[in-house]
């Protein structure tokens, strides 16, 4: 084979092997790029979980203290209705 042939065979089959290459770091930037963006958000919605959760345990304990707060209420307003008050008649001025 001559040389012209050659180096024709290497300048032919260049653009295509730098296409290829191009769109395979290309494809590797791409899948890291998605690893960290998934990383991130699964960190994410690891602390809203925590976050939720913390919101929930806060929830429930004021759920019971409005109950005994309920209680203790009926409790307060039935000795009320017992109780027998005494209004004053306010002077009128004539």
């Amino acid at each position: 084979m001559n040389i012209d042939v050659i180096t024709q065979y290497i300048l032919a089959i260049v653009p295509a092997f730098t296409a290829v290459m191009g769109m395979v770091v290309t494809l590797g930037v791409g899948i890291g790029q998605i690893k960290k963006a998934n990383k991130d958000t699964t960190a994410e919605v690891r602390n809203i979980s925590e976050g939720d959760r913390a919101l929930k345990r806060q929830l429930a304990e004021a759920h019971k203290e409005n109950v005994e707060l309920k209680k203790q209420l009926i409790e307060v307003t039935a000795r009320l209705k017992h109780m027998y008050f005494v209004e004053k008649p306010e002077d009128k001025e004539e």
